[in-house]
């Protein structure tokens, strides 16, 4: 049985942070392809040296880094869902301060695809004003062309004349 590794300090993650934030364009990049791969790889092997000469952190292979880092983007999701939950929640008054630490602002700064929100009219979860920036917007302007066009079609001629019956 392997060992019980020693857990990232604060220094040490601040440290992830930085290196992070020079390779991020590489790291979060969302291509799988095996050149894409490659370069992660490549990229993660450069932030384990980096990470490992410095005189203040423990020695870490660059697999644990990885994990640390997808361990704070997890604890970031799961702050900010926590944030979401209590800013919809029921009850009146002033919405409730985010608690998000530095720590997990400079995740989100860094991962910054993880905040976007795709608009949905449907979602319940949204404000109506929130889900359609800038004002009301009919739901075809909200589709892509090809939908939008089949909804055109679809709404715009009265059931008697597209041949229908009503029954």
């Amino acid at each position: 049985m392997e060992k019980k590794k020693i857990n990232f300090s604060e220094e040490e993650r601040a440290v992830l942070l930085d290196l992070l934030s020079r390779h991020r364009s590489v790291v979060e990049n969302k291509r799988t392809d095996a050149a894409s791969a490659s370069r992660k790889r490549d990229s993660w092997k450069k932030i384990e040296d980096e990470f490992n000469s410095r005189h203040n952190v423990a020695p870490r292979k660059w697999t644990q880094l990885k994990k640390c880092w997808e361990n704070m983007k997890d604890k970031w999701r799961r702050r900010n869902a926590e944030d979401m939950r209590e800013r919809f929640a029921t009850g009146g008054g002033t919405p409730p301060s985010s608690e998000m630490t530095d720590e997990l602002q400079r995740v989100g700064d860094i991962a910054s695809h993880m905040a976007v929100r795709l608009p949905n009219p449907c979602d319940s979860d949204r404000s109506r004003h929130d889900a359609m920036p800038g004002g009301s917007q009919s739901s075809n302007q909200l589709c892509t062309p090809s939908v939008a066009a089949l909804l055109s079609q679809t709404q715009d001629t009265p059931l008697e004349e597209s041949g229908e019956s009503s029954i």
